[in-house]
This record gives C-alpha cells, sequence and structure tokens, in this order.
C-alpha cells in the first residue's frame, strides 16, 4: 500500500540511515506518472577481479535488498543526473539525507523560470531529490508522491 511522502514517515527514516542506495528503476508510466525505484545496495561476497581497484567488492541490488518506490503523479519536471556529475551547493536548502525535499534549489528556480507553473496552477511546487550512488533525481512537483516500502 502507498502512503503519501513525508520526510518523517518511517520508511523514510529507514531509507535516509540506509549506508548504499542504488537505482533500482527509473520509469516514465504515462505522460503525467513517474516512478522512481530505488533499493538498499549489499555488498557482493566475491571480490570483483575485474575492477580497477584491487580488492574491491561490487555494492549491488539482491533478493536481500530492500525496494522503495516513489511514484510521482502530475509532475511538472524531472532530472537525472550521473552522480559523478553532480554537484551541491551551500546556496541550496534541505532536509532529508537519501531522499530530501528542497525548499531552496537551483533546479526548483530553473523550473519556475523555464515554464508556465504557478501557485494558482498547478499550486504551490515541491522539489524532491533522490540521491543514489548512481544518481541524482531531482522531480519538481504541486503533489506529494505516493511512497510504498516492501
Amino acid at each position: 500500500m502507498a502512503d503519501i511522502f513525508d520526510i518523517e514517515h518511517q520508511g523514510i527514516q529507514e531509507l535516509n540511515k540506509l549506508e548504499w542506495l542504488l537505482t533500482n528503476e527509473i520509469q516514465l508510466c504515462s505522460q503525467r506518472l513517474l516512478k522512481i525505484c530505488v533499493a538498499g545496495g549489499i555488498v557482493a561476497d566475491e571480490i570483483d577481479e575485474e575492477f580497477l581497484i584491487p580488492n574491491t567488492r561490487a555494492i549491488e541490488i539482491t533478493k536481500d535488498s530492500k525496494l522503495y518506490t516513489f511514484s510521482f503523479l502530475n509532475f511538472v519536471s524531472y532530472a537525472i543526473t550521473e552522480e559523478m556529475f553532480a554537484q551541491n551547493s551551500d546556496e541550496e536548502v534541505s532536509e532529508g539525507g537519501w531522499v530530501g525535499i528542497y525548499s531552496k534549489s537551483f533546479f526548483l528556480d530553473f523550473v519556475r523560470k523555464s515554464t508556465w507553473a504557478t501557485t494558482k496552477f498547478p499550486g504551490e511546487l515541491f522539489h524532491y531529490q533522490i540521491c543514489t550512488l548512481d544518481h541524482k533525481i531531482d522531480v519538481v512537483t504541486s503533489n506529494h508522491p505516493d511512497f510504498t516500502n516492501f
């Protein structure tokens, strides 16, 4: 069962305490529904001999990984940034951890300036960010996402 997103939600608190978080799936289900599934990463038992750094173990999604899904209905804009190109700024204001909500951000400013979305329609805009070891996913919407953890 999906819950309405709340930074204090027990599942969000659990997710934000994870040591590793990976992107499992990003799916544009329709013109108006974006689903993002992330998973707790698990360190592999075997050393990855093919990796460039000796004695390295992969962090991966396994059958034991806990999954978390966010469903954004009627989003205004979203962006996916490859983690190695992502950067943070002291000028932005957020609360949370792996999953956070921004009250001030460059992406939120960009969406306000580059779209005709206003507080009248579709309403107050919220900037959610989901950071994983492989992506930074930003979503601006006037609706709080549904959240499912299993």
